[in-house]
């Protein structure tokens, strides 16, 4: 999803306020407390404060520390705010005059609160008390929730204000204001050149640091310029932002690990991929439970994207449930819950079809029954997908949404970093909607070419929708080599190049389809199965067990036999079977290689613990399997993944803490 990350929403972490800003302690316990906040010990913090507030329900230490551990290291908004706006009421009753640099700091707190609660309006309020009270203003910090509710002019001038402030902060602070205000004006390049402006002013910050100072962060000003940069079509720049942003570990919203997953899948760069979801679940388990619950749902979406492309698609499905049933909040992004919503009811129905066909895949190696069985079964299960298309058509009712969805890596749209979901939407709207729409979001991008092939590919999905073949393989040849050479659209390639083949089969263009069907293989084998296309293949085999494995084979819903179409040879080998699937040239795309089931008792009882189905079936039955496991999947090796922390598994709260001391000690 295009999100930008407020800046403004930076977490200021237990244990970083100064003494000065502390509240004055009454008693041995309330010291207690604050001193445990000051050393960064959360738990410890909270117990010691639950015991101050049993003693003295009015205690402002109490509550003030307690406040703080439920919103920065438990991530508890709605309590947190109770206990930090019970501590400034105690406060401000006790004295006549409750300017204090504690005050300050609480009133500013506070305001951080409301704005990752989305409670804008009480943001601002808090905000003007604070300039009323204290010098120098906060201007910069008005910036986001005035966008938020949609005060653009009003943002604008205030981020003006930031921009030019002597004050490093506000002046930061200000230009990233100023980098959201462009990406919700829905612009390219002026987006990119505004980020790129809050980019460099942070690289200056980090060179003005002395030695013995913590240096700024800069992830959050890396992370929106590599947004920006993808928004722009520059995909080598977005990159280079983006690991500038993990060069070290910052405690932030922003995870530039996770838009270089969906650009890695973008450009079909499976390794690469794989290896940034790892450290995006890492950085993501290293996060402070307030910013870890900003993006939980948009995590698990990502890794439903990753489990879907690698085959994982009953794992993927759970992934996409939990991210709908619980939604993330948007006080720190710029996108709003709609279009989250309508991106994850777009993936699942994706990864929900996707199940249909692999059901029905291992009924055509279990047997008949099994196939009756699966068929109704998915009846219900069809029927269960009605409410997600009912839900993407309610958020793209919103012309607006619909244009920035058809528009490339365009911030308000649904599709956002995943391109190759956008041409999902002809086959909900039905093509003529999506025409309409695509000439306009042509025109808003008239003047940026690498835009072109995109809409031309959504163009080639039109004319397959409407029956059009001749017309739909004709453009699909014409942009692949186009789509090939620009980085960021390698799986809308493979996409184009299925249905274009699926099209060519239609009208009886034989030599077209299966070069077309080559080309989506090479790329991305899952898109078949995505998308519910069987492919046209001769099948050879050698008798005996090859035979029967060939049998099975030309059953499944992924193949029809035809002659001179790509071949797929299935041959005993020393240890069993092997499958290969070739082009009619000759050209190997993949191989697939099964084991003959073990002949001692032993062996047979270790291989059934491991794989309980597999223990089940015979030597023909576990090529098909293979074969359909590994043919029409991304070749990824999720066994390098530790998917646990996605789970809710808890997290050590000196997680943080250690993070920190490793970068002082300069450990990897």
């Amino acid at each position: 999803m295009i999100a930008l990350i407020a800046i403004l929403g930076a977490l200021v972490s237990i244990g970083e306020a100064q003494d000065a800003s502390l509240p004055d302690a009454h008693a041995p316990d309330e010291e207690e407390a604050l001193q445990l906040l000051s050393d960064g010990m959360a738990v410890g913090a909270r117990t010691q404060a639950e015991r101050v507030l049993r003693r003295d329900p009015d205690s402002v230490v109490g509550h003030y520390v307690l406040g703080r551990v439920l919103f920065e290291a438990e991530g508890s908004l709605g309590r947190a705010m109770f206990h930090l706006g019970r501590a400034r009421e105690l406060h401000e009753r006790s004295t006549l005059d409750p300017h204090s640099p504690f005050h300050q700091q609480l009133l500013y707190t506070t305001s951080r609160l409301a704005g990752q609660m989305e409670l804008y309006d009480y943001q601002l309020e808090l905000l003007g008390y604070y300039d009323h009270l204290y010098d120098p203003d906060l201007v910069a910090e008005r910036c986001w929730p005035l966008m938020k509710l949609e005060r653009q002019d009003e943002a604008r001038q205030f981020a003006s204000i930031a921009v030019n402030s002597p004050n490093p902060w506000q002046r930061s602070a200000g230009l990233n204001a100023m980098c959201a205000l462009e990406g919700e004006a829905r612009t390219r390049e002026p987006y990119f050149n505004a980020c790129l402006a809050a980019l460099e002013d942070a690289r200056r910050g980090i060179e003005r640091a002395a030695p013995d100072e913590e240096q700024p962060g800069i992830a959050v000003d890396a992370y929106n310029a590599a947004l920006a940069a993808t928004v722009a079509l520059r995909f080598e720049e977005a990159e280079r932002y983006a690991l500038e942003g993990v060069q070290r570990f910052e405690p932030t919203g922003a995870d530039p690990w996770q838009l270089l997953v969906e650009l890695y899948l973008s450009e079909a760069r499976m390794d690469d991929a794989l290896g940034a979801f790892a450290s995006m679940i890492r950085w993501n388990d290293r996060q402070p439970a307030s910013m870890r619950d900003q993006g939980r749902a948009e995590t698990e979406a990502v890794a439903a994207i990753v489990l879907l492309l690698a085959g994982e698609t009953v794992r993927a499905d759970e992934r996409i449930d939990r991210a709908l049933a619980r939604p993330d909040r948007r006080g720190l992004t710029t996108d709003g819950a709609e279009q989250a919503r309508g991106r994850h009811a777009l993936l699942r129905r994706i990864i929900r079809r996707t199940l249909e066909e692999e059901r029905a895949e291992r009924a055509s190696w279990t047997g008949l029954g099994a196939r009756v069985s699966t068929f109704a079964e998915s009846i219900p299960r069809r029927v269960a997908r009605w409410p997600d298309d009912e839900r993407i058509l309610g958020v793209l009712a919103d012309d607006e949404r619909l244009v920035d969805t058809l528009r490339p890596f365009m911030a308000g749209g649904i599709t956002g970093l995943s391109p190759w979901l956008t041409g999902e939407i002809v086959s909900v709207l039905g093509p003529a909607i999506v025409a309409v729409a695509l000439a306009e979001a042509r025109a808003r991008d008239a003047q940026e070419p690498r835009a072109t092939p995109f809409y031309d590919a959504l163009e080639v999905e039109i004319a397959a929708a409407r029956g059009d073949g001749e017309t739909a393989v004709a453009l699909a040849q014409r942009i692949l080599p186009q789509l090939a050479e620009a980085r960021g659209f390698a799986l809308v390639r493979a996409r184009v190049a299925a249905i274009a083949a699926a099209a060519a089969d239609d009208a009886g263009m034989e030599a077209q389809a299966y070069e077309l069907y080559a080309t989506a293989l090479e790329i991305d084998p899952g898109v078949l199965r995505r998308l519910g296309l069987a492919l046209p293949i001769s099948i050879s085999h050698r008798g005996g067990d090859s035979e029967s494995a060939a049998s099975l084979l030309a059953s499944s819903p992924r193949t029809t036999e035809r002659d001179g179409a790509l071949a797929l040879d299935v041959e005993p080998t020393a240890r069993g079977l092997r499958a290969c699937l070739r082009t009619a040239s000759g050209n190997e795309l993949r191989c697939v290689e099964a084991s003959a089931p073990p002949e001692t008792d032993e062996a047979r009882a270790a291989e059934a613990e491991r794989d309980p189905e597999l223990a089940t079936l015979t030597l023909p039955q576990r090529l098909a399997r293979e074969v359909h496991r590994e043919m029409w999947s991304a070749r990824v090796e999720l066994s390098r993944v530790d998917l646990s922390s996605l789970d809710g598994r808890p997290i050590g709260g000196s997680t943080l803490a250690n993070e920190r001391l490793r970068q002082l000690v300069d450990e990897p």
